[in-house]
Order: C-alpha cells, then structure tokens, then sequence
C-alpha cells in the first residue's frame, strides 16, 4: 500500500518541485541546466520525502497509513491562554465545566491559515497532540499542486526541507549541511551552490521538528543555530515544533501557537479518515464507533479521545475488537502506558533515565499516590510547590537512595510524558481528568484502602467514577459486597429508608424474577419520592426523582424498563391516580376496588379552575388527592407525612444503588450470587 501511494504521488509532485528547482539553478550561473537530470533529482527528492515523511505508523500499526488520507485539521491557539486564570478554583471551574479540554472555548484558527500567515511560526503542543504531522502535512502541501485554490490549502511556492532536529544528538550543529544532504542524496547538480541560491531568493521552507529532543548539554548551541540561520535567510518560511512544557520563549522572532484539542467535528473527520478503505466503508465501521463513542455515558473515553494519539489508539482498538473496551480501567491503563513509555521509546526522546530505580512500575505508583492525595482534597489543580513536596515524600519513602533531583523527575514527567501539564505559572493539573480518576482508583485498590474510600465516599457522586473504574481493576466481588453492607447499613440508620422499605415489602409479594422484583420495588420507593404529603415546592426537579429511577431500572434489567416507564406528571390529578393505580395495582398486594376509588378521587373536584386558584388552595386540593393515592397504596402516615427535606437521603441512597449496579454490570467478572444479592437488596 506504502509503495504504491508514494509512486502515485511522485509525478503529481514533482511537477511544482521542478518548476522551482529549475528556476533557482537558472540563477546560479556556470552549470550546465541538464533539464533532464534536473527531473530526475526533483522526481527523487519529492521520493524521499513522501517516503520519509508521508505514512504514519505508530503504537504497533501493521501497516502504514497515508498522511494525505488520514491527516486531520488541526487548530490553534494562542499559548496565552495557559496564563489568563492565576486562581485555582477559576481554573478548576473552567476544568470541569469543559471536562479537561481547556482550549475548547479559546478563538481557534486553521493550522494551515495560520502556517500561510506567518514567515516564522513555531507550533507548541502536548505530548501526541501532532505537531510533526502537522509539519509534515505543510512540507506535503508544498509538493502537490490542487486543481483549485482553497483556503486551507498552503499557498506559498516553496521547496519544503524537513529536518528532525533529533538529528543533532549525533550529528555536528549544522543547519546548512543537514539540508544540503537531503538535495545532495537526491542528485541535485551543484548542490552546494543550489542550496545556497536558494535560500538567497526564498525559495525554502524549512521545517525544524522536535526542538525538545534536541539534548540538554546541545540545546542552547542549536538555540543559536537556529536564529543565527533563520537571521541570515530571513526570505525563507520557518516552522518549528516543541513540547509545551519544554518551551522557554527560547525563540523570540517566532510566533508561539499551540495545537488545541480536537473538538467533536476535528474527532468524526479523523475517524472518518481513519476508516478510509472500502471494506470500512461497507462494513458501517465508522458510524458504528462514532455511535459509541459519542453516547451518553462515554464522556470519559471520549475525553481521551481529543488527543490525536490517544485516538489513534482508540481506532485501532476498535478496528480489531468492532467495540468500545468493555473495560475502562483497561482502557485507561492503556492509555498512560502509551503516554509514559510506548510513546516516549517510539519518539526516542528519552536521553537517559530521570532517576535509575524509577521504572514504570513505580512511577504509576507515585502518580496514583499524587493523584489520590489531591482527589481527596477535591483538587485537580494542585500548586508546583505542593506537587514537588509529595513527590519528595513518595521517592524518599520509596527509595533508599536521598540523592533527589524532584525538580527534574517533574520535568521529565510534563515533559516526556505530558501527563502533568502546568496550566498556568507554577500550577498544574493531570493532562486529562480521566487519567487522574484512573490513577485515583488504582491508589485504592487495596484491601484497607477499599474500606476507608467506601466509608468516606460512597455517597459522594464526584468519587462515581472512581468506584466504577475500582471494580474494574481490582476484584469486583468483593468490592461490591463492601458496597451493598455499606448501603444496607445506611438503610437501617435512616428511619424514612428503612420505613419506607419494610413498606414496600409488605405490600410487593416476591417472585422468583429477582430481576423484576427488584425493578418494582424501585418504582414503588419512586412513587413515594415523587408524591410526597408536602409536595408545595418539590426541592428538587421533578425530572430528577423519574431519570434516577428510571435509569436504575434500566440498568437492573433493560426487559422491563419499557414496562415501568410511566412518564409520571409533576402534579398529581385525579386522572394521574387512577392511571398510576391501574399499573400498580397489578401487581401489589392490597386488594383496592379500584371502581369505588376511581368515583371517589374523581369527585375530588377543585373550588375554581387551578389557575385562578391561590397557592394554599392549589396544594389543599393536591394533598387531599395525595392522601387518597397513598391510602389505597396503604402507604402509612409516618412515611406520607414526612417533610419533604427528610427525602434527601433517600434520594441519595437510590443514587448509590444505581452506582453498584452499574458497577456490578461493568465488570465482567461479577458472579451471578453477587448479582443477586444485590438485586435482592434494591430497596
């Protein structure tokens, strides 16, 4: 396929290439213009560089893709935008209302607009954000002509030069004779004199990727190269890339952007990319995954999804297994394995261990110990003075030698690895909420871990994720079992829960469906949530009670979910009551005449019509209502009249059976008598 797309590419390439070429060597005087060698030297370049430069392969790919076909547009910001909130909980305002994906709201331009704007560009970016394929789509624009001009076409007439300024780690610093190679490999006449000419006349592009692997003890000599030479052939275009958080506004004559995360569109056009070949097209592959992905309950993966990289993972995960990962610890797992190493070794910028003794292995534990200590705290930006004081503790705990350089284990991490990020001066946060929850539950996967985060948590909804990702990584079994005896135990301390449900269980007979039971029993506690005796003002959305209830069904058994959902009204009416009693009356103990209930709560009429009512009379007129619907449920007194602010921890606790059942459907590793344990404990 690789073979086969260059080839394809090569003629229609070389057609712009020669052009310019054959214009700089005119200039150069003295030299035979031996047309024909020109274009065999313009025919290899433009080889070499759709070979080089052209096919993405990564994290393991079997083959390479096109960059042509699978390049997606790619934004940009301003970095600035890192610095306009110097107060954390502004910053964690923003975090969480946009779910990590900071540059979402900031004013965003093309890539390439910007590429075509700008003489001296250097492209920032985090860790697999694509800032080199970025580059190597400009240096590809170059190449091919279109047939019509288009606005996020490049359009300057430019021979592009790529240069990975990796190169430089063994290799003299030397701009001019790294260049001079790539046209002297390609058998360009004179190519001392033709580069030279050419850069007088402006005819180059010069792409300079990965000034951050450049290494330590050479970056400020290739510092000063690079100026020097972008001073002296300053008609040239420049466009360098760089890790953000290896950036020091080292060079001052560019103009600094940063490649945003990928919006909802940038994800659909590079899955469609993705899935480029015929079979794909057949198949419904792509809608199929973009179905996924976007559904409700994603949000998390979808997260991970607006780093390029991690997307790429995603696609080829889905390729393979025609699903989302079932489980998202291992999803997650995945990922910061590819941020902390895959990537890293691919890219090859690890010039030498941070410290010796600090493996993967133990660096995921110090992270998940970072991680938990400032979740607990309800912190997801954390100040670089109290991130290096943690670290410091963890290494010297962990290990015997004190000799600590914590500033660059920091470092190395943000940088190498992305998954700290500085948002703004000296503040920091995980690069993606997700990979903190991750590494958050992989902390409490611990026997006396487990028990205080229950003991603390359970009822928390900012820890849900966290116990949903905990009983994917550890055993689940046990995990939830610690869960229902917390709930239970929280049942038979509050007075309106454990009313309400030896309530329910009198008048419900059981079946042996402890599926449908149980799915019952929460419609019956709904009921009572949601047509309470003081029922003036209902505290909370009316919405709220029926979607918890609901989804608690659905997630206990999908089969019956048709049967309970009753779109219940927000005000009970005579009509609602009756309609209510039709179903409920099928399968609850108490024998009600419905015939004599339906003439007695329809002649439960109101003084005037409700609109022209005033505020106390409308509620006498529902209570009375209420008092019938409960009567014939037999619902007792102490449960009917409680005030309504008494409800709060009942609501609480159907929420936190909704989290264990969802936890229990998760894992696939959940036995059947857990399972039923559990259902048998709904309510």
């Amino acid at each position: 396929m690789a073979s086969q797309f260059s080839e394809k590419l090569s003629d229609e390439s070389a057609k712009n290439l020669f052009q310019l070429s054959l214009s700089v060597i005119k200039k150069i005087g003295k030299i035979t213009l031996d047309e024909v060698k020109i274009r065999n030297a313009t025919d290899k370049y433009a080889e070499n560089y759709l070979r080089r430069f052209c096919f993405v392969k990564i994290l393991g790919m079997q083959e390479p893709f096109p960059l042509k076909e699978l390049y997606t547009e790619v934004e940009m910001v301003s970095p600035t935008h890192r610095i306009k909130e110097r107060i954390i909980t502004d910053l964690e305002n923003k975090f969480r209302n946009e779910r990590g994906n900071f540059s979402i709201s900031e004013h965003r331009e093309n890539g390439i607009k910007v590429a075509n704007e700008k003489i001296k560009l250097n492209v920032l970016g985090a860790p697999g954000s694509g800032k080199s394929t970025f580059l190597r789509k400009i240096g590809l624009e170059c190449l091919v002509l279109y047939p019509k001009p288009r606005s996020e076409t490049f359009q300057h007439k430019c021979i592009p030069v790529l240069v990975e300024l990796k190169r430089f780690k063994t290799e003299s610093i030397d701009l001019f004779d790294l260049i001079q190679k790539e046209f002297e490999i390609a058998g360009f006449p004179e190519s001392h004199r033709f580069l030279k000419r050419a850069l007088k006349d402006g005819k180059l592009l010069i792409l300079l990727d990965g000034l951050d692997e450049v290494p330590e003890s050479k970056l400020n000599q290739v510092l000063e190269c690079i100026k020097d030479f972008t001073d002296e052939f300053y008609k040239n275009r420049f466009i360098t890339s760089c890790r953000t958080a290896f950036y020091k506004n080292y060079l001052s004559a560019f103009t600094d952007v940063e490649i945003s995360s990928f919006r909802d569109d940038q994800i659909i056009q590079f899955i469609n990319n993705w899935f480029y070949l015929e079979k794909d097209l057949k198949s419904g592959v792509i809608g199929l995954f973009q179905t996924l992905l976007f559904k409700e309950g994603n949000e998390a993966t979808l997260e991970l999804s607006r780093t390029p990289l991690l997307l790429a993972f995603l696609c080829m995960s889905f390729d393979v297994n025609q699903r989302l990962p079932s489980n998202r610890s291992s999803l997650y797992k995945q990922a910061l394995t590819i941020l902390m190493h895959k990537w890293a070794a691919e890219k090859r910028i690890h010039n030498e261990d941070i410290y010796q003794d600090l493996n993967v292995e133990l660096e995921t534990e110090m992270l998940a110990s970072l991680a938990a200590f400032f979740y607990e705290q309800d912190k997801i930006f954390f100040y670089s003075k109290d991130l290096k004081k943690h670290i410091k503790n963890f290494l010297s705990e962990t290990l015997s030698n004190n000799n600590l350089n914590v500033s660059k284990v920091l470092e190395a991490i943000e940088i190498q690895q992305g998954i700290l990020v500085e948002r703004s001066f000296e503040i920091y946060s995980f690069s993606h909420l997700t990979i903190q929850e991750y590494l958050t539950a992989h902390f409490y996967n611990s026997p006396m871990r487990i028990h205080d985060l229950i003991n603390n948590h359970l009822f928390d909804k900012r820890w849900r994720e966290v116990f949903l990702l905990l009983t994917n990584i550890g055993d689940p079994n046990d995990i939830l079992l610690l869960m229902l005896d917390s709930l239970n135990k929280r049942a038979s301390d509050n007075k309106i829960i454990s009313q309400s449900i030896e309530w329910i269980h009198r008048i419900l007979p059981s079946s042996d469906d402890f599926e449908l039971d149980a799915c019952k029993r929460t419609f019956l506690a709904s009921l009572l949530l949601r047509y309470k005796r003081y029922d003036s003002g209902f505290p909370h959305q009316p919405e709220r009670i029926e979607v918890y209830a609901n989804q608690l069904i659905e997630v206990i058994s999908p089969t019956f979910y048709d049967f309970f959902i009753l779109d219940l009204k927000q005000n009970m009416s005579p009509k609602e009551a009756i309609r209510i009693l039709n179903e409920t009356t099928k399968w609850v103990k108490p024998s009600i005449n419905l015939s004599q209930l339906k003439q007695k709560i329809l002649s439960i009429y109101p003084e005037r019509p409700l609109s022209g009512m005033l505020m106390g009379s409308r509620q006498t007129y529902r209570r009375t209502i209420i008092d019938e619907f409960y009567n014939a449920l037999e619902v007792p007194s102490a449960i009917s009249n409680r005030k309504r602010n008494l409800y709060d921890p009942m609501l609480e606790y159907m929420e936190a059976f909704k989290l264990l059942i969802e936890s229990a459907k998760l894992s696939s590793l959940t036995s059947i008598r857990v399972w039923q344990k559990m259902c048998k404990n709904v309510f």
